[in-house]
């Protein structure tokens, strides 16, 4: 086994032992989802070329989409990235 599988072995095995879904708001939501909403807003932002403070204005409404799309996107971002990592695991392990 390679070292860097080894490090994965180690980390995943201490990993694991957490709750999947604990995994997958922490990687998924606050990481992924962060800065998946800080992107596309910046670029919404950018494109647009006026921020109104207007909460009929279609930038709020880009606020709206950007912020609660990446976040729920998240959540299947984590699941799949436990899926792959459990896989990956039990192939090394041979469990």
């Amino acid at each position: 086994m390679k070292e860097s599988e080894k490090r994965f072995v180690s980390y995943w095995k201490a990993t694991r032992q957490k709750n999947k879904w604990k995994f997958a708001f922490v990687h998924g939501v606050i990481g992924w989802g962060t800065i998946t909403a800080v992107i596309l807003f910046l670029l919404m932002w950018g494109l647009d070329h006026s921020f109104k403070t207007d909460l009929d204005s279609p930038t709020w409404n880009n606020i709206i989409k950007t912020g609660l799309s990446p976040y729920l996107g998240g959540i299947f971002y984590g699941l799949a990235i436990w899926g792959i990592s459990e896989r990956r695991f039990k192939r090394l392990t041979n469990k």
